[in-house]
């Protein structure tokens, strides 16, 4: 999907600045294939364009030119193609996502086996992908713990995406382990590690594990036997699906059938929120 929108993208920037050329090289080849005439009939044919654009010779320069001139007296017709072509885009788009969250769904929400805060039993869904040393993450965390005490009915699905460094992988490795703790609260793990300053690492992460109640005997137990775990398999599934969606940085997150990269404010959570709780009692 991402290779898609690179596509899309470069199709309209190369589209938007050489329309004119691709005019013109229609024009020649059009008059080449003998699709254009000098004839009365073909002159005919021109009847009902612009007053000025009936008397020239219906030769390839004179079609050129005709071209050219059309485009220069009137531009609009380049805006109209460029709204054009970003309306195509944006639908493309939006196809290729809802397509994409369609073939991943399982993948990304598999029901019991997730990270949840707020209500597990929750009917508004959003999925976040994160990395703990992500400035932009932990700035919008505290949004995030406001929706959760507002929304009574909102689940949010929490995907370890380490990708900044090894520090972030360490911690993530460590908030795996943590969030199959049954004594554990998850939510304190996460939310110290989140409003902690400093850089999370291995260290920082044992010790918002502590403050959480988790065993730590349990945790470098696993630490030593983490090829025995399912930790790794989880968080290279995470990566796979983000990949396969095109996310490449964090914050990002799923609402219904969008995805929205970076840190939003909460309005417009509350927007998305709002969108996605009439779409559903309208089902």
């Amino acid at each position: 999907m991402e290779n898609s929108k690179k596509a899309n993208f470069k199709f309209l920037r190369i589209a938007l600045f050489i329309l004119p050329l691709i005019l013109i090289v229609t024009v020649h080849f059009a008059y080449h294939e003998g699709y254009f005439s000098t004839s009365s009939t073909a002159k005919n044919e021109f009847a009902s364009a612009p007053e000025n654009y009936t008397d020239i010779d219906l030769n390839e320069d004179a079609m050129i030119n005709l071209v050219r001139k059309i485009l220069v007296e009137n531009p609009e017709i380049l805006a109209e193609a460029q709204e054009s072509l970003e309306l195509y885009t944006m639908v493309q788009e939006q196809q290729q996502t809802s397509m994409a969250l369609a073939e991943n769904k399982n993948r990304l929400d598999s029901g019991g086996n997730e990270i949840i805060l707020g209500n597990p039993d929750g009917k508004i869904t959003l999925i976040e992908f994160y990395d703990y040393n992500c400035a932009y993450c932990k700035r919008s965390h505290s949004v995030k713990m406001e929706l959760i005490e507002k929304h009574k009915d909102l689940r949010i699905v929490l995907k370890d995406y380490p990708i900044l460094s090894q520090d972030s992988v360490n911690a993530a490795v460590i908030s795996v382990i943590v969030s199959q703790d049954e004594n554990a609260d998850f939510t304190i793990f996460h939310d110290a590690l989140m409003r902690n300053p400093g850089r999370a690492t291995q260290n920082s992460a044992m010790r918002a594990a502590e403050v959480a109640g988790a065993d730590l005997d349990q945790i470098t137990q696993a630490l030593r036997n983490v090829k025995d775990t399912n930790v790794e398999t989880k968080l290279n599934e995470t990566r796979d699906v983000a990949r396969s969606l095109g996310i490449n940085a964090t914050p990002s997150y799923i609402i219904g059938d969008e995805i929205v990269p970076g840190a939003i404010p909460i309005e417009q959570f509350e927007q998305r929120i709002a969108e996605l709780r009439l779409a559903l009692e309208n089902e």
